[in-house]
């Protein structure tokens, strides 16, 4: 990740899987966390003050291919399966 105004990298996210097929990431609601899905069957929450991962998930079928928080409650919603099934957990 970079911040545009500084013109370099800030961030670096390991961990997570992401060769063939594009997991739409989202930020949290007071943009301290990110959320990203992986072709490894699992999901991660990183934490971008610390530069590191907090939360992995890992009970999906399938690829996670997309990631969101709920902008009004500490959930996080993983979808997977090419995004026919969807799973929420409470965040924090």
């Amino acid at each position: 990740m970079k911040k545009l105004h500084l013109k370099r990298c800030v961030n670096k996210l390991e961990n997570h899987i992401s060769r063939t097929v594009a997991s739409k990431a989202s930020f949290s609601p007071d943009s301290h966390y990110l959320a990203i899905g992986s072709e490894d069957r699992s999901a991660l929450v990183y934490d971008l003050r610390m530069n590191g991962v907090i939360q992995k998930y890992g009970v999906f079928s399938s690829t996670v291919t997309c990631a969101t928080f709920n902008p009004n409650k500490s959930q996080v919603f993983f979808l997977y399966n090419f995004n026919s099934k969807f799973i929420q957990f409470n965040f924090l």
